[in-house]
């Protein structure tokens, strides 16, 4: 088993996610690589977590009850004024023109879904390892 470089054990994630069994998919292949995750089911969940506690990222779903990603990124960017915090966009809607609106909306990257593990860990590398 490969031990994960102490550099990416500080690294936490916050993962807005409504499915549970993705949830506990991306939770587990995050962690074994050595990534500290707390999760959200929702956007609203999301805004409060991120007033108590920072993260290095978020993944966020879309498409999720109560409030969705887009909401939810908006409130992060111009309220909680996190604008250098990494969010990636997780989604089945990947056409040019949905990916290019997310990217508008505040979002800095997006993971269409369903995706590999390997892909998951890729794009999170991305943005913690930079």
């Amino acid at each position: 088993r490969e031990v994960p470089d102490s550099k990416c054990l500080k690294n936490s994630i916050l993962l807005v996610e409504d499915n549970k069994i993705n949830q506990l998919i991306a939770v587990e292949v995050l962690s074994k690589s050595g990534y500290q995750v707390k999760t959200a089911a929702n956007g609203k969940e999301a805004i409060e977590l991120l007033k108590e506690q920072s993260f290095d990222l978020v993944l966020m779903d879309i498409q999720m009850p109560v409030m969705d990603g887009e909401e939810a990124t908006h409130l992060i960017r111009s309220e909680l004024e996190l604008t250098e915090l990494p969010i990636i966009a997780l989604t089945a809607s990947v056409l040019p023109a949905q990916v290019e609106q997310y990217l508008k909306e505040g979002f800095d990257a997006f993971l269409g879904k369903p995706y590999d593990n390997q892909g998951l860990l890729d794009k999170v590398a991305e943005y913690l390892n930079a």
